[in-house]
């Protein structure tokens, strides 16, 4: 292996470390975000929600980074899952927030559920990516 692809390799294996860390750091604040009682803490709240928005910040920002230092047959999958990963969370919202103002869901709805979904199509199209362009 060649000095430049080791250097390509250990650019991509710290880009992908930044974005793992940023999301979990945003993961932990939304976590706490969730947890915090709004009429007890209102303070509270309001800073966990900043801390959130800045670790979403943050976030995408390293998302950008880790996208920008793929090649091009990566770039596309990534490209490819997002889309994917847009247009289902577009769609699920409003039948997810339907069914449940009609009571048809068993349980109540949240955010929650719609970030499940949409981590579970991304990480799914990221795979099928891979497996379409092997």
């Amino acid at each position: 292996m060649n000095p430049q692809q080791e250097n390509w390799q250990a650019q991509q294996k710290s880009n992908t470390l930044k974005l793992a860390a940023s999301t979990s750091l945003w993961l932990l604040s939304f976590a706490f975000l969730s947890f915090i009682d709004w009429t007890n803490t209102p303070g509270l709240k309001l800073i966990a929600l900043s801390l959130n928005i800045a670790a979403g910040v943050y976030m995408i920002m390293r998302n950008r980074e880790h996208l920008l230092g793929l090649d091009e047959l990566q770039q596309r999958i990534q490209l490819n899952a997002m889309g994917t990963t847009l247009g289902i969370g577009l769609l699920s919202f409003p039948i997810l927030i339907t069914l449940n103002q009609a009571g048809v869901l068993a349980e109540e709805a949240d955010l929650t559920v719609l970030l499940v979904v949409m981590s579970l199509c991304y990480l799914g199209a990221v795979l099928l990516g891979h497996m379409r362009y092997k």
